[in-house]
C-alpha cells in the first residue's frame, strides 16, 4: 500500500476485502486520511483525526462503516444507476409518490426493475451476489419503509431513502467485508 504525507495530513489507499492492520500516524499527523477500495476500485475516501499515536482496526472499521456503508454495498452489488436509466426514472418516482398506493406500486416496481437489471447484468450467475442484493433488501423492510415515506412531506424522502439505505448497509457490512467484521 502506498502511503502519502501533506502537511498535517497522512493518507494511504486500504483495501477493504484484505484484513484491516494498526495505522501508525507520522509524527505530528492531525488527520488520517484513507481512501477506501474494493478490489481495486475507489469507493470513496473518510478522514480520521489522528491525536493518537496508533488507530486501531476497530475504530477504523467503525470510521468506514459509518461514512461508506452505502457506497460500499452499492459497488458491491453493482448498482450504479445511469442518470437516464429506467432505473433512476423508477427510483425518483419513488421519491415523489404521494400516496400509499402510489408509493408500494412504485416500490415494487423499482424492486423488481433492479433485479431484472441485476440479471441481465450476470448478477444471477453469481449466486452470492443475489444472495447480497436480497438480504440487502430484506434488511430494507420494504413495508415499513414505504409506511415511514408515506407519512413524511416529499421533500423529506430523499433523506429518510438515504438514512434506511446507510443503516441497511451498516448492518450487512460485516457479512460483505470480512475485514470490517472487526466492528462486532
Amino acid at each position: 500500500e502506498s502511503r502519502l504525507s501533506i502537511g498535517a495530513s497522512d493518507g494511504m489507499r486500504l483495501e477493504v476485502t484484505r484484513p484491516l492492520d494498526e495505522l501508525h500516524p507520522l509524527p505530528g499527523t492531525r488527520q488520517f486520511v484513507l481512501v477506501v477500495t474494493e478490489r481495486g476500485k475507489v469507493v470513496g475516501s473518510i478522514a480520521i483525526p489522528a491525536n493518537t499515536t496508533s488507530l486501531k482496526p476497530k475504530a477504523i472499521a467503525d470510521a468506514i462503516a459509518e461514512r461508506l456503508a452505502w457506497p460500499l454495498m452499492r459497488h458491491h452489488l453493482g448498482l450504479q444507476l445511469a442518470p437516464a436509466s429506467r432505473l433512476s426514472f423508477e427510483l425518483h418516482g419513488l421519491l415523489q409518490a404521494s400516496n400509499p398506493v402510489s408509493l408500494m406500486r412504485s416500490l415494487i416496481g423499482f424492486s423488481y426493475l433492479l433485479l431484472k437489471d441485476r440479471k441481465q447484468h450476470g448478477l444471477s450467475r453469481r449466486r452470492v451476489m443475489l444472495k447480497d442484493l436480497m438480504s440487502m433488501l430484506r434488511e430494507l423492510r420494504p413495508l415499513s419503509l414505504a409506511w415511514r415515506l408515506c407519512r413524511i412531506p416529499a421533500d423529506g424522502r430523499i433523506a429518510l431513502g438515504k438514512a434506511a439505505l446507510a443503516e441497511a448497509s451498516r448492518k450487512r457490512l460485516p457479512s460483505q467485508f470480512s475485514a470490517l467484521a472487526v466492528r462486532s
